[in-house]
């Protein structure tokens, strides 16, 4: 495996994008100054053109696309897995939904879609986030 800053560069990326997002749905005040710099934008694109480029040339390493795909699965998903569930159990803490409202349809729907890939279907847990007006 060779040694390359990547992985640093995609971590400074991501740590950008968190610390907005942060500074944006708390609303803390104290964050508006140290974010002026930051762009949440132009840190998801260079995230992505970085990331691209890398999962290019694992594709151009792998042997077939099958296996190459296998890969992919194998890496990805059980870390996606983990964290729709964490989640999905966890952000009933911050629900503006009662524990059993919490826990409803919308909740399986939200979890069912959610594990392949659907996430259009049910985008939302019941009650989190409500009121949070996209940018």
């Amino acid at each position: 495996m060779s040694r390359n800053n990547f992985d640093l560069l995609r971590l400074l990326l991501a740590v950008n994008v968190v610390v907005v997002h942060v500074a944006f749905l708390s609303g803390f005040q104290e964050l508006s100054p140290d974010i002026g710099f930051l762009s949440g934008g132009a840190a998801v694109k260079a995230f992505f053109v970085v990331s691209g480029f890398l999962i290019f040339m694992s594709c151009e390493r792998s042997t077939s696309l099958a296996s190459y795909f296998s890969k992919r699965v194998r890496r990805l998903y059980p870390a996606y897995f983990t964290v729709v569930m964490l989640c999905a159990v966890f952000l009933v803490a911050v629900s503006s939904k009662a524990v059993g409202d919490y826990f409803s349809w919308a909740w399986l729907k939200y979890v069912g879609s959610n594990l392949i890939f659907l996430n259009f279907l049910q985008p939302t847990l019941p009650g989190v986030f409500d009121g949070q007006q996209g940018t």
